[in-house]
């Protein structure tokens, strides 16, 4: 019974023993799974450099996207800088270029009256505001009738809008024309002494050598054109003279500008000078205060 119970006891032991170790292992796996999950949780996946919400690249970003403050944010479609609509539109006040959304470029007032209006042409409006009335402009091709309207490439079709102005607008000229359209200003050499109209025996049409001819053809506009387009003394009534002046009539404002026929119209300038100015400057009755002295 001893041996028996002795050999019950080791049995009993043997049976303790196995359990603790079981229980050991059980809690050292339960230990590493722990550390484990641990490890796993503080391990989070790399934000895309250049993606929305992540780091710039250098300053850009992914996808349309806006680098602010180092951080990639969404462009707003249609916005200042962002990507135009799929329509090709942008939000007010601004223009899809390119793709982008950009400032409003100066605008041309006089754009798609069928004249070229930029530097190339007339040069009142900045470059790329008329851009419809100045496709292909002096390219060597007359692009009218197709992707441009008449009278937008003149060059190109062999016109010439200048004609008859009292300029040459031909290559050996002041330009802007193509070779033999302007026939009337070009045909004679300007201001070189000679007459050259046929009216005086010359062999270009009349009004083509106006200044060397004597005479100006821009009279009564209101500017005076003496002695740069026009001769001395051909374009008196612009430039204030009167040719008619104490003929004892008053040729103003019909035949002599305002001021200029003072004597026959009964005007004195020099009233009240202390000097009696009738009647060799002034006519009779125009100096009263000096005269009466």
């Amino acid at each position: 019974m001893s041996c028996s119970g002795d050999a019950g006891g080791v049995a009993t032991m043997g049976s303790s023993s196995s359990s603790s170790s079981s229980d050991a292992s059980t809690a050292t796996s339960t230990t590493a799974a722990s550390e484990s999950g641990a490890q796993d949780s503080t391990t989070a996946a790399p934000c895309p450099i250049g993606a929305w919400g992540c780091p710039c690249d250098g300053g850009t970003c992914l996808d349309g996207g806006e680098c602010i403050d180092d951080v990639c944010v969404q462009c707003p479609i249609g916005t200042l800088d962002c990507a135009c609509t799929d329509s090709q539109l942008c939000a007010v006040g601004l223009q899809c270029r390119d793709g982008t959304c950009q400032g409003m470029l100066p605008t041309c007032e006089t754009a798609g009256d069928g004249v070229c209006d930029e530097p190339v042409g007339t040069g009142r409006c900045p470059v790329g505001t008329d851009a419809y009335d100045c496709c292909y402009f002096s390219d060597g091709v007359c692009d009218e009738g197709g992707a441009c309207p008449r009278g937008s490439d003149d060059y190109d079709c062999g016109r010439c809008p200048f004609q008859s102005n009292g300029v040459c607008n031909e290559p050996q000229g002041l330009g802007g024309c193509p070779p033999d359209t302007d026939p009337l200003d070009c045909c004679a050499t300007p201001q070189d002494g000679t007459c050259e109209e046929m009216a005086r025996g010359g062999a270009c049409p009349n009004g083509s050598d106006f200044f060397d001819c004597g005479y100006c053809i821009h009279l009564n506009d209101g500017t005076c054109d003496e002695p740069g387009t026009c001769p001395v003394g051909s374009d008196d009534y612009d430039c204030g003279v009167c040719e008619t002046v104490q003929d004892g009539t008053c040729d103003e404002p019909t035949t002599c500008p305002a001021g200029s026929d003072d004597y026959d119209c009964g005007v004195c300038e020099t009233v009240q000078n202390g000097t009696c100015d009738e009647p060799t400057t002034c006519p009779v009755g125009s100096d009263v205060d000096d005269c009466a002295i």
